[in-house]
């Protein structure tokens, strides 16, 4: 009986941990109150900071909607420990928008200079409201953290980096916002010296640089990687969407447009630097494997708040749109959807598509703009016999995937009737 005894506390206590991993989960939320024992979802602490000071490695601390500000809540820093701190639901954007850093232009939200390595995860907030001299919102110093799914919003650096500054690091940002964000000298976005920056699925929008770079500027920097972002509508005196200083980028499926400049409006590159761009949107043009330059065709303005722009790609055959998280459709197709590498990975993004990735942040994604007839199982531009060979092969069949036509349970009458209402078109 003991031994049981034993068995069901230990049964109990790893019930406590993280489902991620094996780490605690330690709960904030701002009606919180800071204690020793507190931090379980039913008795959160206060302050974010108190609670990553209670974190140990490998733990989440997992921060709930809320507008958090003074002591405590910015300038933070897990001091070199690898923790997960997170929003509540990090994939819906209410939530995020809804989990907000603000430092109340009295410091920044996150400091990172403590040798955190990638698995020190910082996802799904939103910070805004930061400034400092480098990184307004962000700082990385000899440290490298992932950063995921974060809205990173006007933001201000006296120095570089208006949202985020990295030096000597290692980051790699993904499926991120950055915009709004200003610098008094150089990278109104993102400034990066001496590491590497990996930048994937990312809008990049509206920022400003007194000096260089716009979006994103960085100096000695060997590593830059740009995939599947949007770099749209900055301002810096020269390189209004990216400068390179000493530096080599890679850029590929991506959109760069309408970002000004006196001198090199999109990409600025000092004599020491080298990019390769292919398979984007650039611009005015810009020599590369797969480069286009025409209109993007971006949604635009959009709702009642000034100012705010929505950067999907227009589409005749469905849009996703961001005030109602329905599909839409729209007068006309951007020629932005398909025309990614045709090596790139499109599995994520929904059907129908022309087995081609979209350029631009929204490409390889779940709202990734679509292109073609639903019926049209071979993308080959018509509907026919060869459609209909294939929707027999999958008669009868659960969840057959493209091929179940109304979404419902198995391929059967319902589907071949909706498929009939597409029989011989032709794009």
């Amino acid at each position: 009986m003991k031994r049981v005894i034993f068995l069901l506390a230990i049964l109990c206590g790893l019930c406590g941990l993280c489902a991620e991993g094996l780490g605690v989960i330690i709960h904030v939320d701002p009606t919180g109150i800071d204690a020793p024992e507190g931090g379980a979802v039913n008795d959160p602490l206060a302050t974010i900071q108190y609670a990553l000071d209670a974190a140990g490695v490998g733990d989440t601390v997992i921060i709930h909607p809320g507008t958090y500000t003074g002591p405590g809540n910015y300038n933070l820093s897990p001091r070199g420990k690898d923790v997960h701190i997170r929003s509540i639901d990090p994939n819906d954007a209410a939530v995020v928008a809804s989990t907000i850093i603000n430092p109340a232009a009295a410091g920044r939200g996150f400091t990172f200079v403590d040798g955190e390595s990638a698995a020190c995860i910082l996802e799904g907030l939103t910070i805004t409201g930061g400034s400092e001299g480098r990184g307004g919102a962000v700082r990385c110093d000899n440290s490298s953290p992932t950063i995921i799914r974060c809205v990173f919003i006007a933001n201000t650096a006296t120095l570089q980096g208006g949202a985020i500054y990295l030096r000597n690091s290692n980051t790699v940002i993904r499926q991120s916002v950055i915009t709004g964000n200003t610098a008094n000298t150089d990278g109104g976005g993102i400034e990066c010296w001496y590491g590497n920056i990996t930048l994937v699925n990312c809008l990049i929008s509206s920022n400003t640089a007194g000096g260089q770079g716009g979006g994103v500027d960085t100096f000695n920097s060997a590593d830059v990687t740009i995939v599947q972002c949007t770099i749209a509508e900055n301002q810096a005196l020269s390189g209004g969407g990216i400068y390179l200083w000493q530096s080599t980028a890679a850029v590929e499926n991506c959109i760069l447009w309408n970002n000004t400049a006196p001198q090199k409006s999109q990409i600025g590159l000092h004599p020491d630097s080298q990019i390769a761009v292919s398979w984007s949107n650039v611009h005015g043009g810009y020599a590369g494997e797969g480069n286009i330059d025409s209109d993007p065709l971006f949604v635009g303005m959009t709702g009642s708040q000034a100012g705010y722009y929505d950067y999907h790609l227009m589409s005749e055959w469905g849009r996703y749109d961001i005030a109602t998280g329905l599909w839409v459709n729209d007068a006309a197709t951007s020629p932005c959807i398909d025309a990614g590498n045709p090596a790139s990975d499109c599995g994520d993004e929904p059907w129908p598509h022309g087995g081609r990735v979209n350029m631009g942040a929204f490409g390889a994604t779940a709202q990734a703009s679509m292109n073609g007839n639903p019926a049209d199982f071979n993308i080959d531009g018509a509907v026919d016999w060869r459609d209909m060979a294939e929707l027999a092969d999958h008669w009868l069949t659960e969840s057959a995937g493209i091929y179940n036509l109304d979404g419902v349970g198995r391929v059967d009458f319902n589907d071949a009737a909706i498929f009939m209402r597409h029989w011989r078109w032709q794009r």
